[in-house]
């Protein structure tokens, strides 16, 4: 469990080191809350590192929830990862291909590594409701989502009925 507390621990400080290079993108004030924030979690991840090497936090148990995921077997464990790994690379999938390509992937992908085995149903449901989804995005709320080819014709169809 030591091992599995470091290793977040680093992760948390890695990430954190990464949102902060990308803060140094921005300009002038709104720059200082982030640069706050990100210097917090990474002082905070550290002194964590080191009071888990020192052994000061010895005798804390991990959540059961969190020990639950660490008895998994090899291919849950894998399963779970390649979901958050999908979920991470979401915000990039959108931007290459699209609002309803990437989401209508994304969901029909979880839906199976979370166990549902009629693959068809998980497709359908994932590309209506990322239809429905987008649909509901431009005309009710009026937010833009990031657009392909499908996206496009899809805007297009809803200016031809609305017209």
């Amino acid at each position: 469990m030591r091992a599995f507390r470091l290793i977040s621990f680093v992760l948390f400080f890695a990430f954190a080191a990464v949102l902060g290079v990308q803060s140094l993108q921005l300009s002038g004030l709104v720059r200082d809350y982030p640069a706050v924030l990100i210097v917090a979690v990474m002082v905070g991840m550290a002194a964590l590192a080191v009071l888990e090497l020192v052994g000061a936090s010895r005798g804390r148990e991990l959540p059961a929830d969190v020990a639950r995921l660490l008895e998994l077997p090899p291919a849950s464990r894998l399963r779970l990862l390649v979901f958050v790994v999908l979920w991470l690379a979401y915000p990039e999938l959108l931007s290459l291909w699209g609002f309803l390509v990437a989401t209508s992937l994304a969901l029909a992908l979880s839906l199976l590594l979370l166990g549902l085995r009629r693959i068809v149903p998980a497709i359908a449901g994932s590309v209506l409701f990322s239809v429905a989804l987008a649909v509901l995005f431009s005309t009710v709320f009026y937010i833009p989502t990031p657009a392909g080819v499908l996206d496009t014709a899809l805007t297009r169809l809803i200016y031809v009925i609305s017209r």
